[in-house]
C-alpha cells in the first residue's frame, strides 16, 4: 500500500458508526444526568424546567462535541487537504515525466525515420 493509502486507512480514522454512536451516548448520559439534577430540586415551573434543561444540556455537550466530532472532523479534513495536495504534486510529476519522455519519443522516431529515409536512398542507390 502506498503512502497515501496508509494514512487513508489508518486505525485512527473515524467511522460513521462510532460518531454516530458517541453523540447518541453523548445526549442520553447528558439529558440523564440533567433530569436527576432538575428532579432534586423543587419544584419548578415548565418553562424554567425546559429553558435550564437546554442551557445545562448545550453546556455540557459542547466540550464533548468539539472533542468527539469537531476536532476530529477537522482533523480528518486536513488529512484530506494533504492528500489532496501530494497528489497534485504526484499529478504534476507525472505530468513533467510524460512530457519529457514524449519529446524524447518523438526524437528516436524522427532519428529513425531519418535512417530508415537514408538506408532507403542507399539502397536506391546501390540498385540502380
Amino acid at each position: 500500500m502506498n503512502k497515501i493509502a496508509k494514512k487513508m486507512f489508518a486505525p485512527d480514522t473515524i467511522s460513521p458508526l462510532r460518531m454516530l454512536v458517541v453523540l447518541l451516548s453523548m445526549i442520553f448520559f447528558a439529558e440523564l444526568s440533567i433530569m436527576v439534577v432538575l428532579g432534586m430540586f423543587k419544584p419548578i415551573s415548565e418553562w424554567v424546567a425546559n429553558l435550564l434543561d437546554a442551557f445545562i444540556l448545550t453546556a455540557l455537550l459542547f466540550p464533548a462535541l468539539y472533542y468527539w466530532i469537531f476536532r476530529p472532523m477537522t482533523q480528518l479534513i486536513e488529512k484530506h487537504e494533504q492528500a489532496e495536495a501530494e497528489l497534485l504534486e504526484i499529478r504534476d510529476l507525472l505530468e513533467h515525466i510524460t512530457e519529457t519522455r514524449e519529446h524524447e519519443l518523438q526524437a528516436a522516431k524522427s532519428a529513425a525515420d531519418l535512417m530508415s529515409a537514408e538506408i532507403e536512398r542507399l539502397r536506391n542507390r546501390n540498385v540502380g
